[in-house]
């Protein structure tokens, strides 16, 4: 702890290096980091240590931080020296580069979220203490082909590395030898050539398939400068004018495209999106300001979205927009039962996806006929006469759980017309426009890599409040529950457990239960 304090004392810069990395895993919450970052001029080393690691680096340190740990004295430029050749070095092209310190400073840890990686704001004040140290490696010739990262160390730091902006591997523990070959005409094609540390998005195109039971959807994600080759783009400047241009032009473009088969016909999507995207931690992240980005290194993200009548018996595409430089891309389909992985080639690019679903089951909305009310006969007037009773809270709450499953059943359409239609049958007809809006919020809420979601299962619900409505027979509740949230695509299943707080308004009519109205009071992540 007094060597902490010391630290703090004697070191005041407090200059930090943010990066973003690419998929959240433990070697990037190591307590300490090395970060590389590879220019024409060099090589330069960020190591972010922590307490368990500072002797591990001592050899770096001047004689008065040296004396505070207890350790002995001795000429800082050798001992240093020695350190950069023999612990923590760098060889480009067969040629050992000669590093030397630029910076040492002590601060608190950068404490980021568990999931994300994004940087906590505020920062706790309890962050642990660090010391930042940056090392260049000046190169010996200009752009070395290949170079070998060696750490001899008894320290385990978690690494990444990146080529001018353009990250290389997704966050690893950092080995005793890694080998890195360096593109420079374009480093997105620079890679280690150890397999566990390929990234996850090291593919300039990737291609997905989703097939459900009203919709089919092919997307795809393909580097900028990519699309704007393949889609003949042109426009000079760099700015969110040309971004905004290109969008525009590249939805055109793929309007046109009718090539995939649906059932044998030919067809042409009902709707086209198109996103950028820049990759985080946590997989893809969209980017909703594009004024200040780094075009070498995003994607664009189109979904050609197709509305079905019901789960397709086949489907069928040649894939023609494949980018020359490489003999492969990813691609993945996927359906109720689960992703099918597999590639689509230069030589071969056709894909298919045939229906081997067992359970032909088609959603169906089930009418809600839980009774409440209580028979009299009344012979005298020759009728069964019921005389409207509030439900009880497991009726109640049975009505409602079972209404909110057919609402969920009734949003898997995707034509409007089509989810009128099977509202319809859970609404009562002179509120269905009204109450669609406000059923939207809670049945279609937001995801974090744009688009929307669907409901995939409630989990708890809880009624109260339960009393009769004034104008007519039925009932009116408080309803409070959670329920979990799931969007496919891009590659991904984005999930949301949201907790909500509604009004529900209930009516019986011909032995049925209809909603009168409904309004979504609360709606946010289970965590906040």
């Amino acid at each position: 702890m007094r060597f902490i304090r010391f630290i703090l004392y004697i070191l005041l810069s407090n200059g930090y290096v943010y990066a973003d990395a690419l998929m959240v895993n433990k070697s990037m919450f190591n307590p300490s980091l090395a970060k590389y970052f590879v220019t024409e001029q060099g090589i330069r080393i960020e190591l972010e240590l922590s307490e368990e690691n500072f002797e591990s680096f001592a050899d770096l340190y001047p004689n008065s931080l040296r004396q505070v740990m207890g350790l002995q004295l001795s000429p800082i430029i050798k001992r240093s020296k020695l350190f950069l050749k023999n612990k923590l070095f760098i060889v480009a092209d067969e040629k050992a580069l000669v590093g030397s310190v630029v910076s040492m400073h002590g601060g608190k840890k950068i404490v980021r979220d568990p999931k994300t990686y994004e940087v906590l704001k505020p920062q706790p004040k309890n962050a642990p203490a660090m010391l930042y140290i940056s090392i260049d490696y000046p190169f010996v010739s200009e752009k070395p082909k290949k170079i070998d990262l060696i750490f001899q160390g008894n320290a385990t730091l978690g690494f990444i590395l990146y080529h001018k902006k353009q990250v290389v591997n997704d966050f690893a523990y950092l080995n005793p030898k890694q080998t890195l070959s360096l593109n420079w005409e374009d480093p997105f094609y620079s890679g280690f050539t150890s397999n566990t540390l390929k990234r996850l998005y090291r593919y300039p195109q990737m291609v997905y398939l989703y097939v459900e039971p009203r919709l089919v959807k092919l997307e795809s994600l393909t580097r900028l400068k990519d699309i704007v080759e393949l889609t003949s783009f042109t426009s000079s400047p760099k700015n969110s004018e040309r971004l905004n241009a290109l969008q525009e032009h590249v939805q055109n473009y793929f309007r046109e495209d009718d090539a995939l088969l649906i059932n044998t016909q030919h067809t042409q999507a009902d709707k086209i999106i198109v996103d950028y995207f820049e990759v985080s931690t946590s997989g893809l992240k969209i980017l909703d300001n594009i004024s200040q980005v780094n075009e070498e290194t995003i994607y664009v993200g189109i979904s050609q979205q197709y509305y079905v009548n019901k789960l397709p018996q086949d489907i069928q595409y040649k894939w023609q927009y494949l980018y020359k430089k490489i003999p492969k891309i990813p691609f993945s389909a996927e359906d109720p039962v689960g992703p099918y992985p597999s590639f689509i080639y230069q030589d071969d690019p056709v894909f298919r996806w045939e229906n081997l679903i067992k359970d032909k089951t088609e959603p169906k909305i089930i009418p809600v006929r839980t009774k409440t009310g209580v028979n009299w006969n009344l012979p005298i007037l020759g009728e069964t006469k019921v005389w409207s009773e509030l439900p009880t809270q497991e009726q109640s709450t049975e009505i409602i759980k079972q209404t909110l499953e057919n609402i969920r059943t009734a949003f898997i359409e995707k034509r409007e017309e089509s989810l009128s239609k099977e509202l319809s049958k859970v609404l009562l007809s002179e509120s269905t426009t009204v109450i669609k809006k406000e059923l939207s919020k809670l049945f279609t809420p937001s995801v974090v890599r744009g688009g929307v979601g669907a409901i995939e299962e409630f989990g708890t619900l809880s009624v109260d409040k339960i009393r009769a409505l004034k104008d007519a027979d039925g009932f009116s509740a408080n309803v409070s529950g959670e329920v979990n949230v799931i969007a496919k695509h891009w590659g991904h299943s984005d999930r949301r457990a949201l907790k909500y707080q509604l009004i529900i308004d209930m009516i019986e009519k011909d032995g049925e239960w209809f909603i009168k109205d409904f309004s979504l009071l609360d709606l946010k992540d289970k965590t906040s």
